[in-house]
């Protein structure tokens, strides 16, 4: 996905960067060349800016942006480091994985300690709803994370079994990354409800698209391992559209997938059209996050918002 550059938040992402630096650093000669990695790999902080964008779109941002903005980065950035290991990933953000340099018993613990910071940052300035959002959501990304890896190999998963795991391991994020906002600037009813399914949509496009770049990206436009959901069994949207599309062949389908190549697996979801499926899929969650910004009429936060969106959509 090409990164968006947030220019109108460039110097609150500043912030929130050299916040998250300072949680990482320690004096301890022995942790800190493992620790110094994670302040070093600048994500696209993504979520951060969903926190700052929504934050922006009520009213303006506070030091408590700043924090939330920095805890949900701590919180994704705890979820990547286990979802390499348990992926076997060797290539994340264009440089080798915590586990695939120092196995993955250190890559777990550094998951744990990320997560503690997390939490640390949350008691500090957040306000008691934010925390309990914040709680919650980490216990759904965890149910996501778990169901996900107790259905892989199911070749009788649905599509709604697919979609609610993304829900859990992916939207959740996104939708708190925007309610937190919207908490932050005392955003009325409305407006948080508007933010929220903002996030839910944007979260489901994204991960949908995410899903397809596994199988038809580009590794260096992706800047991470791919193929990995086909090596771990983990079916995603335009296969199990594949696998559902023709009832008569269902069967036939289902062994076929364990015979195939990845890349004679692309061509046949290519041709049958099952790549397009989730494409489209993907940009009716976009249009719908797009569309949850109707109450905010010309507000420039909106229009970045929308245009954040329209991006997802065209990054495959």
């Amino acid at each position: 996905m090409q990164v968006m550059l947030f220019e109108s938040l460039r110097a609150e992402l500043d912030q929130v960067h050299d916040l998250l630096g300072s949680l990482v650093r320690t004096e301890d000669p022995q942790l800190r060349p493992f620790l110094q990695t994670l302040s070093e790999r600048r994500g696209k902080l993504l979520r951060p800016a969903l926190v700052l964008l929504c934050g922006k779109a009520v009213s303006s941002i506070t030091q408590v942006h700043i924090h939330l903005a920095a805890t949900v980065e701590l919180v994704h950035t705890a979820s990547l480091l286990h979802d390499d290991v348990i992926d076997q990933a060797a290539i994340r953000r264009h440089q080798f994985t915590a586990n695939a340099q120092w196995g993955n018993t250190v890559a777990v613990l550094m998951g744990d300690y990320v997560l503690s910071k997390a939490f640390s940052l949350m008691t500090e300035c957040t306000p008691r709803e934010a925390a309990i959002l914040l709680c919650r959501t980490a216990e759904t990304l965890c149910t996501g994370e778990l169901k996900q890896n107790l259905l892989k190999g199911n070749l009788a998963l649905a599509e709604q079994d697919y979609l609610d795991i993304i829900q859990a391991k992916t939207a959740a994020l996104f939708e708190t990354s925007c309610r937190l906002g919207a908490l932050a600037s005392n955003a009325d009813p409305s407006q948080a409800e508007a933010l929220g399914a903002y996030g839910r949509n944007l979260g489901m496009s994204f991960q949908i698209m995410d899903d397809l770049r596994d199988l038809v990206g580009d590794p260096e436009c992706a800047g991470k391992t791919l193929g990995t959901d086909l090596l771990q069994e983990k079916l995603t949207m335009a296969v199990i559209h594949w696998l559902n599309s023709n009832p008569a062949e269902k069967d036939q389908r289902r062994q076929m997938l364990t015979n195939l190549s990845g890349e004679t697996l692309v061509g046949i979801l290519q041709d049958s059209g099952s790549v397009h499926y989730a494409r489209a899929q993907a940009e009716a969650y976009g249009s719908a996050a797009i569309e949850a910004l109707s109450v905010f009429p010309c507000s420039p936060m909106a229009c970045e918002l929308a245009a954040l969106a329209e991006q997802i959509v065209r990054s495959c």
